[in-house]
């Protein structure tokens, strides 16, 4: 092709190139235009998570909306950093029947409950100390102390890290893009508060939050059906001196020594009340005197600690032995959890240092002599 020269004899652009030049800085603007817009929606969409917050990420319920809390492990943390508490129940699944409302009765104090079932030691005691190390204004925590726990490791953890929300719990505000540019939380969570509110709804209440009591029959039957007996009763096994290790090692770092950071806190810690049947597995497997002895260690460790309350009810033998109080071996009504707050308000059945002994006694000779064969005649 000849070049194409102007007047003057210089060289011009070839033919069709200012045509291309044109169509090029369409196409670049076409472009330009799209990324703005795409990165306009993004924005929004980003904007409109962060704004309606339904896992109290950022801040406590918008005014004018109505939250349903029911995801723990994505909510628990935003309720204990942005809500409005001088209490907070947590435990397992063995606190999801207290009713905040209850010990806010009792102690007079606004109450927020932030269960984790099946947490560890460590999950539960992670979760208050990242607000009760900034924080000054919790003046009560109830927690339990699961029975099924007392010899797992100090690390241990029900899920695996790569399982779990952990952008949702640190400070690096860069990973929040997990959050509020996740298709699941906008279309179920985020979209779901602002249908939730325009279908009527009203913010779950911590009475009602994780609480399962409606859902399940409660009786000898449901417990029976669910429980496999073992054979005859093994040989009784002791406690090692390597398992007493794991389980100071346990209450140290996920229990001592947030109390001693926060001496004006007040624990309020208790064991687990699990039904004869859990002490008939006990009894049957051998290791009964094992968990005695594992119970002896925490009191040791615990009866010290001078903002700590230390409670058992395993002595209330009349509770225990009545499986019209559980729906399986462990987990009890809601109407048991009401008793609980009555008798530690009470300082009923509180465990220290001049009564443990006493206590132990009190509970082994009930639970070795027991007459377990006849829970299960007439099955």
């Amino acid at each position: 092709m000849a070049d194409e020269r102007t007047e003057d004899g210089r060289m011009g652009r070839p033919a069709g190139a200012a045509g291309k030049e044109q169509g090029t800085g369409r196409e670049k603007r076409w472009f330009a235009c799209t990324f703005l817009a795409m990165a306009a929606a993004l924005c929004g969409l980003a904007g409109l998570t962060a704004w309606v917050d339904p896992f109290f990420h950022y801040h406590k319920p918008q005014a004018g909306l109505a939250y349903p809390i029911h995801n723990q492990r994505y909510m628990n943390d935003g309720i204990l950093r942005h809500f409005d508490y001088e209490a907070v129940i947590t435990g397992t699944s063995m606190t999801e029947n207290f009713k905040a409302s209850d010990f806010e009765r009792l102690w007079g104090v606004k109450t927020v409950k932030t269960p984790f079932s099946g947490g560890s030691y460590k999950e539960i005691n992670d979760s208050l100390a990242r607000v009760l190390r900034k924080e000054k204004r919790v003046k009560y925590v109830v927690r339990c102390l699961d029975y099924s726990m007392l010899l797992s490791d100090k690390d241990s953890m029900r899920y695996e890290h790569d399982f779990y929300p952990w952008y949702l719990y640190d400070d690096i505000p860069w990973n929040d893009v997990k959050y509020v540019l996740n298709k699941s939380v906008l279309f179920d969570n985020t979209l779901g508060v602002l249908k939730y509110t325009k279908d009527g709804g009203t913010t779950t209440d911590f009475d009602a939050y994780s609480n399962w009591n409606a859902s399940y029959t409660f009786g000898k039957e449901p417990v029976l059906k669910g429980y496999t007996r073992p054979g005859e009763s093994a040989e009784q096994e002791g406690l090692s001196m390597e398992l007493k290790e794991r389980i100071r090692g346990s209450l140290e770092q996920n229990v001592l020594s947030l109390a001693r950071e926060c001496p004006d806190t007040t624990f309020l810690v208790f064991f687990s009340p699990y039904s004869i049947v859990y002490w008939d597995s006990l009894k049957q497997s051998g290791t009964l005197g094992q968990h005695i002895e594992a119970e002896r260690e925490v009191i040791k460790a615990l009866a010290g600690q001078e903002n700590i309350e230390l409670y058992s009810f395993s002595d209330c033998f009349e509770l225990v032995c009545d499986l019209n109080n559980y729906k399986d071996m462990a987990h009890y009504s809601e109407a048991v959890n009401a008793m609980i707050l009555e008798w530690m308000h009470e300082g009923e059945h509180r465990i220290t240092a001049e009564n443990y002994e006493a206590y132990l006694e009190s509970i082994e000779e009930f639970y070795f002599s027991y007459e377990y064969d006849a829970i299960f005649e007439g099955e």
